[in-house]
């Protein structure tokens, strides 16, 4: 199935998936939260003076950033047959007038075409112009207010696959088992049929970076009958986490590589650990000297393997750290949540306040960014 077969059958599913007004026009049920919500977004966008008002030679950009493939002539008809000229200011709802509710110089099937396109958009996270079946999936809990198990049965009842589609599917399965196969007798270093927690931790480590315990806690995962060993029957899923977690190695390296240079500068590095972890200046350039193992001032792909291990790892832990703290489990930090746990992890009341002091709860919460600096400098958050 080619990417563009895949993109016209994720669009199906979308239209499938969606609601049809009395005029023929795409609408969810959430129309006012939903639609609403990505014209106020797109409007925004080029709300460049603040004001609430966007110029209305900006309208055109705004109208191809929600899907509409409308011409300059055709603009410049519905600002002229509206008596805006270019430097005219409009507010959100002129601009609904103008674009989303115009009936009149806008058919209906340009407004669902539009739709579509921006939908389209929205669920093509990666842009690589198709949909897999997890963003299709994906599209249908969103769209419809589905779980994700609900959404899979549906989606299954949408997806189908005529004789030719089947052929290139199966090719690709073909090809995919091929791959296993041959992966298979790369991580059976010593040829016995079976894969070692030792022989998978010299590839994990060489590839993703894995410590011996993430290795011995993945291949547990995997070992069904718990002999200590992957067969080939285990290896299948086993692989499929493993080329998954490369591909999000190397993606997360191309976004960090922001000028495609083939390596990330350790100044960017730490800027990233500041963001991510929040760790402080000092500690950041330790960290990147740590990692930047020949002092190049620069982390490759091979160093930069480890350095996203441990930024996994230490998210991870800041996440527990987290769910931990949230004592109400409702996925905010309050003040309250904050005393209790620290009282817990047996601080005195005066250690409690000094900590409280510490950080900044003027919103009635603390916010991610300073959770994670406050774990950052204090060790007595995370060690009691």
């Amino acid at each position: 199935m080619s990417h563009g077969d895949r993109s016209v059958n994720a669009l199906a599913v979308l239209e499938k998936s969606a609601v049809k007004s009395p005029g023929g026009l795409m609408k969810s049920p959430s129309f006012a939260l939903s639609d609403l919500d990505a014209y106020r977004r797109a409007f925004n966008a080029y709300d460049h003076l603040k004001n609430g008002t966007v110029v209305a030679s900006d309208i055109i950009h705004v109208a191809n950033r929600l899907g509409y493939r409308i011409s300059n002539s055709q603009m410049a008809d519905i600002l002229e047959s509206n008596g805006l000229t270019d430097s005219s200011s409009l507010t959100f709802e002129s601009f609904l007038d103008l674009l989303p509710r115009n009936k009149k110089q806008i058919s209906d099937d340009e407004h669902r075409e539009a739709e579509i396109r921006e939908k389209f958009r929205k669920y093509d996270i990666h842009q690589t112009s198709s949909l897999s079946l997890r963003d299709v999936q994906f599209a249908l809990q969103s769209e419809l207010a589905l779980s994700p198990q609900t959404a899979l049965s549906l989606l299954n009842k949408f997806v189908r696959l005529n004789y030719d589609q089947f052929i290139e599917f199966y090719k690709k399965v073909e090809e995919k088992k091929l791959e296993i196969y041959e992966k298979f007798g790369k991580f059976d270093a010593d040829k016995d049929g079976m894969i070692s927690e030792a022989e998978a931790h010299e590839i994990l480590h060489r590839d993703l970076g894995f410590t011996e315990e993430m290795t011995k806690a993945l291949v547990k995962r995997f070992d069904c009958d718990r002999d200590g060993y992957l067969s080939y029957v285990e290896f299948g899923d086993f692989y499929m986490v493993f080329e998954e977690s490369k591909a999000k190695i190397h993606q997360a390296f191309q976004d960090f590589d922001e000028d495609g240079f083939g390596y990330v500068p350790n100044a960017r590095a730490e800027h990233i650990l500041g963001e991510i972890l929040g760790y402080s200046e000092e500690k950041c350039r330790q960290a990147i000297k740590m990692f930047d193992k020949n002092k190049d001032g620069n982390i490759d792909y091979e160093e930069f393997i480890d350095f996203y291990a441990m930024v996994e790892q230490e998210t991870e832990r800041l996440a527990r750290e987290f769910h931990n703290f949230d004592q109400d489990k409702d996925g905010l930090l309050s003040l309250s949540d904050f005393q209790k746990t620290l009282e817990l992890k047996g601080h005195s009341d005066d250690e409690v306040d000094k900590l409280v002091a510490g950080c900044n709860f003027s919103s009635g919460f603390l916010s991610p960014s300073e959770f994670r600096r406050f774990l950052s400098t204090s060790a007595s958050g995370s060690t009691h």
